[in-house]
């Protein structure tokens, strides 16, 4: 059972119990039945700016059944007292309705958006048994109705369920002068790692989508010397698709990297690669024959994907590209590829976990298997240049995990 409990502190230090929030049986399960959660309150003020007007709670609890499933929702005059209210209104429309674990809402240009995580698939034909993700509806009142931003639903997470690695859980988080961030965190091998914050942007067409955040540039500890700084791949052979460069120095997971640079990539020659995909990519080697890649479709943004997954080499020199995971333009909130001409890249890799930003827009945040030492760039199909390339080694404590020989999990 989870339960909500509310302490007070004068030096946020030493802190005094003062109640238990129980579940009003009218709308909500009792804190008796199986399973009921009633926990992960986040709250805003009614009025930005004005504590006075009283706050709002968004936080997870489950319905009774013939109720619509949303967020547990609860409203205060000073933020120590809470009253419990009936859940938001919710416009499912055709979204199959799901119970999440609610991270909370926030007002951002006349707008509530309101995010939760779930087992709910990577498309909305909904496949529970998918990846854990995190999901956007909007709402233009704080008490709803709430409706699922289809067009950019998944705001982060992967498609693939695995029990060992998952991109996990998010919250809403105030930085320096209220700036709005998103804190996310992931499991890699059964362990528990905050990710890098990502900022809160909503796009020009209302839809919520996650940045980088200048402040993580603090990851960035001493500069790797690098034996190029520029890559120039020309298109492959016509009887082959890929064209790979693997930069020679040798790196670190376990203290972790930040590859950062520019690429200009060409729009693709329709007479040579007719009816075959034209993309651009990172890669990093897990053995002499497979690598962990991420590829970006090169072209419009209509229907257009990006894929992670292994790719493999083959006898007669060309490689086969394995998907794992891949992100749909009209679904999917995050980076589903570029079009011709230029654009900024920042990997960032520890610990068995790497995330991806193409023109500060996340990409896309997944995992990789022992034996990555290096990292390289590719093309298919298409001729691109790499330039302005740096290596930055995190600045944070080298990690022993996940894959040293005392871990657990191995």
């Amino acid at each position: 059972m989870q339960l909500l409990r509310f302490y007070e502190s004068t030096d946020m230090k030493n802190w005094t119990y003062l109640y238990t929030s129980q579940p009003d049986p009218t709308w909500y399960k009792s804190l008796g039945d199986p399973g009921n959660r009633w926990d992960a309150m986040y709250m805003i003020p009614k009025e930005e700016g004005d504590p006075s007007a009283g706050y709002w709670g968004y936080g997870v609890g489950w319905s009774k059944p013939g109720v619509v499933q949303g967020p547990m929702m609860m409203q205060s005059t000073d933020g120590r007292n809470w009253e419990v209210l009936s859940p938001p209104k919710m416009d499912w429309g055709d979204v199959p309705p799901s119970l999440m674990e609610y991270s909370g809402c926030e007002r951002i240009g006349g707008k509530y958006y309101l995010i939760g995580g779930q087992f709910i698939g990577s498309n909305l034909g909904i496949d529970r048994s998918a990846g854990y993700g995190i999901w956007t509806a909007i709402s233009d009142h704080p008490r709803g109705p709430f409706r699922p931003d289809k067009n950019a639903y998944r705001l982060c997470g992967i498609q693939k369920r695995d029990e060992e690695n998952m991109v996990w859980l998010a919250a809403w988080v105030r930085g320096k002068d209220n700036e709005l961030l998103v804190s996310n965190s992931v499991s890699i091998q059964r362990r528990t790692w905050m990710l890098p914050l990502r900022k809160a942007v909503v796009d020009s067409e209302g839809h919520l989508r996650l940045h980088w955040w200048p402040g993580n540039v603090a990851l960035c500890g001493e500069e790797v010397p690098l034996k190029t700084d520029h890559v120039f791949l020309q298109a492959a052979e016509p009887e082959k698709e890929f064209n790979l460069f693997e930069l020679p120095e040798e790196l670190d997971v376990q203290q972790g990297f930040v590859f950062e640079g520019m690429f200009t990539v060409k729009a693709p020659i329709v007479s040579g690669t007719k009816n075959r995909r034209t993309a651009i990519g990172l890669f990093m080697p897990e053995t002499e024959t497979q690598s962990k890649a991420i590829e970006l479709e090169v072209g419009p943004p209509d229907g257009r994907e990006s894929v992670i997954g292994l790719l493999k080499s083959l006898p007669d020199g060309e490689f086969q590209l394995h998907a794992q995971d891949i992100t749909r333009d009209g679904f999917h909130a995050t980076m589903t590829g570029v079009e011709p001409g230029e654009h900024h890249f920042r990997l960032l890799v520890r610990i068995g976990c790497f995330e991806l930003y193409i023109d500060d827009k996340l990409m896309q945040t997944y995992f990789f298997e022992p034996g990555v030492k290096s990292v390289g760039v590719f093309t298919r199909n298409v001729e691109a240049e790499f330039k302005n390339l740096r290596i930055w080694k995190m600045s944070l404590p080298r990690s022993p995990f996940p894959f040293s020989p005392d871990s657990e999990s191995k």
